[in-house]
């Protein structure tokens, strides 16, 4: 039967014709409506009964008593089949499909069939291997082409699903694509340390040398965070290893150049990240379409060999002198900064003036609720959770002690609002700022002070989903294949890679909490009247203090560890300071020691002495200044603490930090590309 193509009215094709699934003849058919349970691909036996399913492919085709069904989701590429010598119309599916964990997570497997429908061919053939996976040496240049694949053992919740993937699934891949073990490396992390040691040493001399290079991540977006900032020299100390580290195969090679230099060479060559969703919430897999309804079985792996490299966006953030990184998965902070003072093992291992305190990032920054959402879930009990830990972290912040306040989050925030218009003229060129706002005579861009300062949420983003269905920007689209701009080229209004803005102002915590929900219901809460929903170029967060008049002086309180000491009036209605630190009124002794203890005040006995709630306000004031979790910055998962008094600030712009880009280059730099899907399938 010749091939059949009937197209509906509702949009999707249905490819037909008939062909053999191993020596049985069969009828296929390939539907393309993935509105319902995806797009799959269908074969009947030409007698009327089911074909039997190949063993190794049992989970990801679907039998019924007269049909066999195989959805994308669980199809990696398609492939001509080898031993078909001569035939070019025999094939090998490869598939993949989740199995629990007791037998391994994944099961890898293969169909031979014959006669494909076309429309199914033309979304999943691989006749050759990819370019980016191509290694070897290049002759006259001199340069190489190497492919590393780095398995993060703590990817997601530290479960072994990276090693699973890449032995049940990646490696298998690769040897049926034609790429055997020996032509790349792989590197296991041990620590949390190891991606970003390995991109110093051996992925940022190679790319400033200008070896192509591809690079396969098993992780999430903490790992793509590690390899830009360790890749652009911005890495924050707490990522530096101190001392040698075991990589299996991969070696440092000593005939490359340290290439210590900030700024980039002229022949820098940007590596090509492929990245596998085996993190916990997977924000770029999941807002650059590496994951979707289509592909979710293979985790990227398809976008690997059938995707594009495209340039990914980036944003530079610059902090306050003393700000500090937190560790990752404790509450222990080191020094940001890499002034000389420090001790040489608190500074980074590049010594850069230029771009002190500088962190890149590729997913979000924000100031808030969400900053101290993604700390207070980064401890082990919640990260058991997974992606749910995020929620539980919101619903126990959401409903502190005080249902109907949210904390105090107090700064000045202020944006920095592109002027040109939609011909696009103008070159956007703000120099990085030092504390005070800068370039508000550049023709192209302002700042604006926003009006409040005190504030629920305050989110600057690259893309459109923090989670698989939390929507936190539904106008960020996923970069083009085609060559990215340089952020200090000319932009036109609306071009792909814009940076928006959300703004939730302070509003009591069952609020904030309904327009998170909203969130998770594609993206709703931008059209809230409460929220503010633009796109940007950069924004400023300057921390305020929290009382502008003196605290009563206090006594020091070893009742209630970590909250400071309690300011309280000697004299008055409510009783005598003693000495010792004692009240004389022990009703008021016994409440103040219960809102020690646990934040609690029995109303009964505060009710009799009017100026108690003034002393527990002037309290609270000095807690939530010492209280480190109204004083966080996220960036792609990093928390940064800023310093208190009002000291503490951060400016963010979109792109890399310009002291890093050679001068020649301007129009036309771009750090680190990343494997797409092609818009062509």
């Amino acid at each position: 039967m010749a091939e059949t193509d009937h197209a509906h009215g509702n949009g999707y094709n249905i490819w037909s014709r008939s062909g053999f699934i191993g020596e049985k003849e069969v009828f296929f058919s390939y539907n393309e409506d993935d509105n319902n349970e995806g797009a799959y691909l269908e074969w009947v036996l030409r007698d009327g009964h089911s074909s039997p399913a190949d063993p190794e492919s049992a989970g990801a085709v679907a039998a019924t008593a007269r049909r066999d069904r195989i959805y994308e989701s669980h199809i990696i590429c398609v492939l001509p089949d080898p031993q078909a010598i001569g035939d070019d119309d025999e094939f090998k599916i490869l598939t993949v499909s989740s199995v629990p964990e007791d037998i391994g997570w994944f099961a890898f497997g293969t169909i031979h069939a014959k006669l494909l429908p076309r429309g199914f061919l033309d979304r999943f053939l691989l006749h050759r291997i990819p370019v980016h996976l191509r290694v070897g040496f290049h002759w006259p240049s001199g340069l190489l082409s190497t492919l590393l694949v780095i398995v993060s053992t703590g990817a997601g919740k530290g479960s072994g699903r990276a090693q699973a993937f890449f032995d049940k699934v990646l490696a298998p891949t690769f040897a049926e694509v034609g790429i055997p073990s020996s032509r790349y490396s792989v590197v296991v992390t041990k620590s949390p340390n190891t991606i970003a040691t390995i991109t110093s040493k051996i992925m940022r001399p190679r790319a400033q040398w200008g070896h192509r290079q591809t690079v396969i991540v098993l992780s999430g977006d903490g790992g793509v965070h590690d390899i830009v900032n360790a890749l652009l020299g911005t890495t924050p100390p707490v990522q530096i290893v101190v001392g040698n580290e075991e990589f299996g195969p991969v070696v440092e090679d000593s005939s490359l150049p340290s290439s210590q230099s900030p700024t980039m060479s002229a022949i820098y060559t940007p590596p090509t990240l492929g990245v596998l969703a085996l993190g916990t919430a997977n924000a770029m897999a999941h807002s650059y379409r590496l994951v979707t309804s289509s592909s979710a079985e293979t985790l990227g792996l398809q976008t690997i060999l059938l995707g594009k490299p495209c340039a990914l966006p980036l944003f530079h953030a610059s902090f306050s002198r003393d700000a500090e990184v937190v560790h990752f998965g404790s509450d222990e902070t080191v020094p940001l900064s890499r002034r000389a003072d420090l001790a040489p093992e608190t500074r980074l291992s590049c010594y850069y003036p230029d771009i002190d305190c500088v962190i890149h990032g590729a997913v979000v920054l924000s100031y808030g609720y969400h900053a101290a959402i993604v700390a207070e879930s980064d401890t082990p009990g919640y990260r058991d959770h997974g992606v749910d830990r995020f929620k539980m972290a919101a619903s126990d912040l959401f409903h502190l002690e005080d249902k109907d306040r949210s904390p105090d989050f107090r700064a000045k925030i202020s944006v920095l609002k592109s002027t040109m218009g939609a011909d696009g003229l103008g070159v956007l060129s703000v120099p990085l700022g030092t504390g005070t706002r800068q370039g508000e005579s550049d023709p192209c861009c302002r700042w604006l002070d926003l009006p409040d300062t005190e504030h629920a949420l305050a989110l600057t983003t690259l893309v459109s989903n923090l989670e698989y269905d939390y929507v936190i920007s539904p106008k960020s689209i996923p970069p083009s294949t085609k060559p990215a701009a340089s952020p200090l080229s000319a932009r036109r209004a609306g071009d792909d890679n814009d940076m928006y803005f959300v703004y939730v102002p302070d509003l009591p915590g069952p609020e904030v909490e309904r327009l998170t929900y909203l969130a998770y219901l594609g993206g709703k809460h931008v059209g809230d009247l409460k929220v503010r929903y633009e796109a940007i170029e950069g924004i400023k967060i300057k921390l305020l203090p929290r009382s502008s008049t003196p605290t009563p002086s206090c006594p020091s309180s070893s009742a209630r560890p970590g909250r400071g000491a309690v300011p309280l009036y000697s004299g008055g209605s409510f009783g005598t300071l003693r000495s010792d630190g004692g009240i004389d009124f022990p009703t008021i002794s016994q409440a103040l020691a219960d809102y020690h203890r646990d934040g609690t005040l029995d109303r009964s006995r505060a009710s009799h002495f009017p100026r108690l709630g003034e002393v527990v306000a002037d309290c609270d004031k000095k807690v939530e200044e010492n209280d480190r979790r109204w004083r966080k910055i996220c960036i792609d998962g990093t928390i940064v603490v800023l310093e208190r008094g009002g000291k503490g600030w951060v400016e963010m712009r979109r792109g890399v930090h310009p002291s890093l880009i050679p001068l020649h280059r301007n129009d036309k730099f771009v750090a680190v590309n990343f494997l797409s899907p092609s818009p062509s399938r």
